[in-house]
């Protein structure tokens, strides 16, 4: 029996020790799943970062939204996504981006009723897009085209041949082919215009430019240079006016140029326009009023045809202009050119307006939507990018807020105060005329203005709820109003008075007013929070208009040391301050204890895991955790509001500082 339970006292510690072995290997084999998850999740995290570091740094816009979008499919994180923001801002102009044929793009062209765009490559392919779907109707063999005057479902195509060109008209629906006409030619200089029905020539053979019908070869017009004047070099149909080249001199990408610009209809010689720089690529605009040129250099005249004066556009590219012309109204030129950028101008003015980026190498074009909203441009990368010149499509869309209210800050641009409703469809600006304008984000219509509070307003906040929107202004005053009708609700927010006492006003200030700098709700809407000039931020039941506690301060209350924007973290307990002593603080409104980090001056806000961001006035976000205080930097704008749901940001307009004789596609 002894024998017998010692066995039994060995079998059970055996199988104890078995046991705590097995609960050891399961602890061991959960903490390598652990492990393995947490390694898993750092490398998904590292492929997302660094797809959305390459996205940054190519220069093609849907390789880079690709790499973007895909390092956020692989880590959702604040990283990827803002990688993603970063490059979608990089060209927010662009529409549509496509490769609607293989290799090199060299010519791009629009239809007269703008419903298909047409693209040429470097094998002699042609490609016609359905401008609306952005679908390809059909790609076919050709050397250039011109969209058929009956209609957009069929283009005349040119195909080169022993004895000359050989035109076709094809149906684009059904692929069907008829003879259209034979340009018969030798190796010499030649155009056609856009609706297919003349064609100039200049043979290699004779001085002479002959101008005939297309179909029946019949002679309309024949030039030869005047006596003294330099041989023809070439000729080029631009719209409804014939430009015939002449080089004075050597030929040569920097060769002096003469272009006799001829009309068509009534058939007249409308100017002569001498260029010391050479004089390709050119337009003429429909009117017949102006002539621009490019140059190799990359700058850009402007002549004008009746008086025959010229001037550079203000601005240039980095290289070659390749390509240039102007809207169908003549009010804008566009010019592309080997530094892959298309620049928009003011043909008026001379003003560049807009620099599009988006392409990876040398740049063609352009092409306008008969309308002028639209511009197509393609490169020698293969892209071809639709642009939005108008500007309702543009990702972050400008649209006008009233009057703004600019105030002059210590450093930077003025920028208008503005504050996004919580469900982010309505927009808060405050006008100089000392109102208050809320206008629809979708619309960009305004919906009401408050009364004038007697001074100007320096901040805005909404309301949780957003049915309330409290305004903060000159000389002490704080308001609340309805965010439905923008009446004034009638609650009185004593504590601030008008004046600064005489002893702490600055000497430089002529009338010390105690002006209210910032204002900001609780999460819960209970508790309305404003800073004064004083240094002084005092708090109010939001209901009430009863004062809270006791003042908070941004350190020692003092003129001189106010703060200029305040922010409640996401429970409440903790109040964001930003002051003039470009120290960011984190105030406890129970307390009154604060923390501090150091930052520049610019208004703050709060996130929901209380990541304090400041966008300071020279460009830089700074976040600021509550644990640790270390503060991380990105590029941002000073002023800037985003929705609850992330869908929309809303900034300032102005707070972002961003040879080849071929016409714009078809022949």
């Amino acid at each position: 029996m002894a024998r017998q339970r010692r066995t039994n006292r060995r079998l059970r510690g055996l199988l104890a020790g078995v046991g705590v072995l097995l609960v050891l290997a399961l602890i061991a084999g959960v903490l390598a799943l652990i492990a393995r998850g947490n390694a898993k999740q750092s490398a998904s995290a590292a492929v997302g970062q660094r797809l959305g570091a390459q996205a940054l740094a190519v220069k093609d816009i849907d390789l880079s939204l690709l790499l973007a979008r895909q390092g956020v499919a692989i880590n959702d994180s604040q990283e990827t996504l803002a990688n993603l923001e970063s490059a979608l801002v990089r060209s927010p102009a662009a529409i549509r981006v496509s490769r609607p044929l293989p290799g090199r793009l060299l010519g791009v062209g629009t239809s007269g009723d703008g419903h298909l765009v047409g693209y040429a490559n470097n094998e002699s392919q042609l490609a016609f897009v359905d401008t609306r779907s952005g679908h390809v109707v059909r790609v076919v063999n050709g050397d250039g085209w011109g969209f058929d005057r009956r209609g957009s479902n069929e283009v005349v195509v040119g195909r080169g041949a022993p004895d000359g060109i050989r035109l076709v008209r094809v149906n684009l629906e059904t692929g069907a082919e008829k003879p259209y006409a034979v340009l018969r030619k030798g190796p010499d200089d030649f155009s056609i215009t856009d609706d297919n029905r003349i064609w100039a020539l200049r043979p290699a053979s004779s001085p002479e430019v002959t101008v005939r019908e297309t179909t029946t070869g019949r002679v309309l017009h024949r030039l030869r240079p005047a006596a003294g004047a330099p041989p023809f070099f070439d000729v080029n149909f631009r719209g409804r006016y014939l430009v015939v080249t002449s080089l004075k001199g050597p030929q040569g990408p920097f060769a002096p140029a003469r272009s006799d610009i001829w009309r068509l209809e009534p058939w007249r010689l409308v100017a002569t326009i001498d260029d010391p720089r050479g004089g390709f690529p050119f337009a003429v605009d429909r009117a017949g009023r102006r002539f621009v040129d490019g140059h190799r250099d990359g700058s850009v005249t402007v002549w004008d045809l009746q008086s025959g004066t010229s001037r550079d556009l203000n601005g240039r590219h980095n290289a070659a202009v390749q390509g240039i012309g102007f809207s169908p109204d003549g009010k804008t030129i566009v010019s592309t050119g080997d530094d892959a950028q298309v620049l928009v101008w003011d043909a008026e003015s001379g003003e560049l307006h807009q620099t599009l980026t988006g392409h990876a190498g040398r740049t063609f074009g352009p092409a306008f939507s008969p309308d002028g909203r639209t511009l197509y441009t393609v490169g020698l990368d293969g892209a071809a990018i639709t642009w939005d010149l108008e500007g309702s499509r543009l990702l972050g869309r400008p649209f006008r807020a009233g009057e703004g209210n600019e105030v002059p800050e210590d450093e930077g641009d003025p920028a208008p105060t503005f504050a996004l409703s919580p469900d982010g469809r309505r927009l808060a600006v405050t006008q100089v005329s000392g109102r208050v304008a809320v206008l629809e984000l979708a619309t960009g219509q305004q919906v009401f203005q408050t009364p004038n509070v007697g001074g100007r307003v320096l901040d805005v906040a909404w309301s949780p709820d957003a049915k309330e929107l409290a305004t903060a202004a000159e000389q002490g005053h704080v308001a609340t109003w309805s965010a439905a009708t923008g009446d004034p609700i009638g609650r009185s927010f004593y504590g601030i008075p008008p004046k600064l006492p005489a002893a702490a006003a600055e000497p430089r200030l002529a009338a010390p007013t105690n002006d209210v700098f910032a204002i900001a709700y609780s999460p819960d809407g209970s508790t309305l929070a404003a800073s004064a000039a004083d240094g002084r931020i005092l708090r109010w039941d939001a209901r009430s208009g009863r004062q809270v506690g006791k003042p908070l301060s941004a350190g020692r209350p003092a003129v001189g040391n106010a703060a200029l924007d305040l922010a409640f973290s996401p429970d409440g307990e903790k109040l964001g301050v930003l002051s003039h002593s470009s120290e960011s603080k984190e105030a406890s409104p129970s307390s009154g204890d604060s923390r501090t980090g150091r930052s520049s001056t610019a208004p703050i806000s709060t996130t929901a895991t209380g990541v304090v961001h400041l966008s300071r006035s020279r460009r830089t976000v700074g976040c600021w955790r509550r644990e640790g205080d270390r503060a991380r930097s990105s590029s941002g704008t000073p002023e800037a509001g985003v929705e609850r749901g992330g869908r929309s940001l809303v900034q300032p307009a102005g707070c972002s500082r961003s040879t080849s004789t071929q016409p714009a596609g078809s022949w």
